[in-house]
């Protein structure tokens, strides 16, 4: 893993210019209700190691499928950068940097497993109190077009 983000999945203070300061993910900890088209789960968040990394688990699923997972999020305050790892118990492994998204935070992939321009983003939007909605999405032309792959409603418990 080498210390620069790669140059094409987005910049620390992404389109809005304003740099990232580490609270981007505040509103995320705690305990939350998820749903989304046929399916529901929980997701757990909490600062750990003295506050310096946000651990997510998710559990979830519908009448076909179930998926634990668990993620780890870190900011960097020298560069104003946020790196998150998730993992599986598919074996699913994903590294991704933040980024903002028309005015939302986000995490952001290069996914060559997907073809050669594709990324892969998640994207935290419409965030209220004690609800928000979740997008995970994939492009295969480098960025330029997003469809939808995954919307999850989250829901404060």
């Amino acid at each position: 893993m080498g210390d620069d983000p790669p140059t094409d999945a987005g910049s620390p203070t992404g389109a809005a210019g304003r740099p990232f300061d580490g609270h981007e993910l505040d509103f995320w900890v705690g305990d939350w209700d998820v749903s989304w088209a046929g399916g529901s789960g929980t997701n757990r968040l909490a600062w750990i190691l003295g506050g310096h990394v946000l651990h997510e688990q998710f559990e979830g699923g519908d009448a076909d499928s179930r998926l634990v997972g668990q993620s780890w999020s870190v900011f960097d305050p020298e560069r104003a950068l946020w790196r998150q790892t998730w993992v599986d118990d598919s074996g699913g492994y994903l590294d991704l940097v933040g980024e903002r998204v028309d005015g939302n935070f986000g995490f952001v992939r290069l996914a060559p497993e997907r073809g050669a321009a594709a990324r892969q983003r998640m994207v935290f939007r419409d965030l209220e109190a004690d609800r928000f909605r979740w997008t995970w999405e994939l492009s295969l032309d480098g960025g330029a077009t997003w469809t939808t792959r995954w919307e999850i409603d989250y829901r404060r418990r």
